[in-house]
């Protein structure tokens, strides 16, 4: 197997996935953990939609980190999780535009916002790395097309050539 620039490419944005997905696990598990102990912040529902891609996407990061899945056809998989967090960055950008996160803040004298509320800013956190993750399984999925399509296309030719030159 011939590794290239595009299959290490993968595999720092797979890592970069995984912590994506890590990060936002944490986050949104600390919430539920919350509903449990004093009625929480956020929806439940919304909350459990944003874990399970969460964790889908932490154990799929890591099987395809493995470097003999890196000819296999995942690319479709990428898309479907990509759309599947942008769908999750708006679950919790359509709550947090309901949420009252301006009630505890105040304007410093240079005009910078400083919030007092511990929910909005890990909430913030959680979209914001739900954005990221869905923009690094897209960048995935385009990578995964060129491996797919173009470098292992190119690698059986030349593998032939070779082969055949040496007949």
């Amino acid at each position: 197997m011939v590794v290239t620039t595009s299959h290490v490419a993968c595999l720092f944005i797979r890592f970069s996935q995984f912590s994506c997905a890590a990060i936002v696990l944490g986050i949104i598990a600390y919430f539920i953990n919350q509903h449990s102990r004093d009625n929480g912040v956020g929806s439940l529902s919304r909350e459990i939609y944003v874990e399970v891609i969460a964790a889908l996407s932490v154990l799929l990061s890591l099987i395809w980190m493995i470097p003999f899945t890196w000819q296999s056809l995942y690319y479709p998989v990428d898309f479907l999780i990509s759309f599947a967090w942008f769908a999750a960055f708006g679950v919790l950008v359509n709550w947090l535009f309901n949420y009252p996160c301006g009630n505890y803040s105040y304007y410093y004298y240079w005009g910078v916002l400083y919030s007092f509320d511990p929910y909005c800013a890990k909430w913030r956190t959680a979209e914001a790395f739900s954005f990221i993750a869905g923009l690094l399984f897209l960048i995935s999925a385009f990578l995964g097309i060129h491996i797919y399509h173009f470098v292992s296309d190119r690698s059986v030719g030349v593998d032939d050539a070779t082969e055949s030159a040496t007949r």
